[in-house]
């Protein structure tokens, strides 16, 4: 069954709508565009990745219980890491977010605080030299 976009292009195609002649010249010079004007926009994929609607879903919700378990983890393990340091620095932030995955506004969240700016622009450096060196913090 051809996709909206396909009716649309076709109809272009008849004369019936107002498209430039460069977009049509576009969609006709390109097998990307001209394939998802033709319905077969499917064909662009390979067969390993491509996923039928339900597939799609079925991933799309092991991915959001994947990640409501992370987030209810969170308070345990925040707590954990900033009570065996001194205090919250820019470095306690970037190590729990690399080795965890827990960004500094979800230990605000968790630890029901706004954290000083200061602490955030440490963060800021201690993430970007772990980009660098690509080792973690």
């Amino acid at each position: 069954m051809p996709s909206e976009g396909a009716n649309a292009y076709q109809f272009a195609r008849a004369g019936g709508s107002t498209v430039s002649a460069a977009a049509m010249a576009f969609f006709e010079a390109s097998p990307s565009a001209k394939a998802v004007m033709q319905g077969k926009a499917d064909a662009l994929y390979p067969p390993s990745i491509r996923r039928t609607a339900e597939e799609s879903m079925a991933i799309i919700r092991a991915e959001e219980e994947r990640y409501i378990a992370m987030m209810a983890r969170a308070p345990g393990i925040i707590r954990r890491i900033i009570g065996a340091e001194a205090e919250v620095t820019g470095e306690v932030l970037a190590k729990i977010h690399h080795t965890h995955g827990y960004d500094p506004l979800v230990v605000e969240d968790v630890l029901s605080v706004d954290l000083p700016s200061r602490v955030h622009d440490e963060y800021q450096v201690a993430y970007a030299r772990h980009r660098e060196s690509g080792k973690p913090v």
